[in-house]
């Protein structure tokens, strides 16, 4: 069994559905299984759905003799190590329990300890399935947004993603706080008239201003439905609404910034990949524009791409330089 083919395991967990990988360490898949949500944060029985996941993926691969060595999952909101070792001490525990059970032909769990398994924000697995190299950076801005990046030398930066409180800038929430704040303040006269007033108004279901704001003050308004707004500010601000174009104009400069911060911290300047990903960026030109106006001053990417596959396959490149790293030998 010493001389078997080597399998890892890598996952992409979402806030709305979750992708699992198997496959050999030149790359090439054998498994997969897509499931749903996997945020440790908000998902129900999330171990039970981590179990799922793993086992359909591992039973699709119809491998005689599938030697796993290691694994990688990139989750939303696993980004402190606290969680992450409670989910690496419950994967490794399921992953033991496949074996015993035997409910997987000929599987054989050669996960040692826990340190051949990895969990990581999605934001780590998003941008390695993206990249060439273990260098580039992503910014994601759909409901919420985070910028992440990593240096050839194996250092890692994020800006933002610290929830609604503390930030969450340039993303759809922060968008349609920007327009609830709009409305607010022309119905007072304290800011420009803007037609964002009436298609707010209607978006909600009220008849009246008196009535949106006394439903706005009586009820907790979902976050997703504040990051909804993001479409009807991108629909005003096509129709030449300067204030609509104003609050996307200025969520790029902020998404702008976290791009920044990152770059400086890791000392990139030029020649790197950013990957763009989220609702926000690739659906609302506007944003995506200005962001990019505002880093062309200071740093000049060697390229800039969507993404265009999934984040289970940069947890699989994670997952294979692990094991080959704790097995020089």
């Amino acid at each position: 069994m010493s001389d078997s083919p080597k399998y890892v395991l890598g996952i992409d967990g979402g806030a709305t559905k979750s992708s699992c990988l198997v496959a050999d360490l030149k790359g090439a898949v054998v498994g997969s299984f897509i499931g749903p949500a996997s945020n440790p944060y908000t998902v129900k029985e999330f171990d039970q759905v981590l179990r799922t996941l793993i086992q359909d993926a591992l039973r699709s691969t119809n491998v005689s003799q599938l030697r796993l060595v290691g694994a990688c999952l990139g989750l939303a909101g696993a980004g402190m190590k606290e969680d992450q070792q409670r989910i690496r001490r419950m994967v490794f525990e399921i992953l033991h329990d496949l074996e015993k059970e035997g409910s997987i032909a000929e599987f054989v769990n050669d996960v040692e300890d826990v340190h051949n398994i990895i969990v990581c924000g999605d934001m780590v697995t998003a941008l390695l399935a993206n990249v060439e190299e273990m260098e580039g950076v992503i910014v994601i801005s759909g409901t919420g947004s985070i910028a992440y990046g990593q240096n050839a030398n194996g250092e890692t930066a994020r800006s933002g993603g610290w929830g609604k409180y503390l930030s969450e800038e340039g993303s759809g929430l922060y968008i349609g706080q920007r327009a609830l704040k709009a409305v607010a303040q022309a119905h007072d006269g304290r800011g420009q008239t803007t037609p964002l007033v009436n298609a707010i108004i209607k978006e909600f279901g009220a008849d009246s201003m008196d009535n949106f704001l006394l439903l706005a003050r009586k009820k907790e308004i979902e976050n997703r439905d504040i990051a909804s707004l993001a479409r009807i500010v991108n629909d005003i601000a096509q129709a030449g609404d300067e204030v609509s174009q104003s609050i996307l104009k200025d969520a790029g400069y902020e998404l702008s910034r976290c791009v920044m911060a990152v770059t400086e911290r890791l000392n990139l300047k030029s020649g790197f990949t950013l990957v763009i990903a989220g609702g926000v960026l690739t659906n609302i030109d506007m944003v995506r524009n200005s962001m990019r106006a505002y880093l062309q001053e200071k740093i000049v990417p060697g390229t800039v791409v969507f993404p265009s596959r999934d984040g289970a396959y940069g947890a699989l490149k994670v997952a294979k330089i692990t094991y080959e790293r704790h097995n020089k030998e």
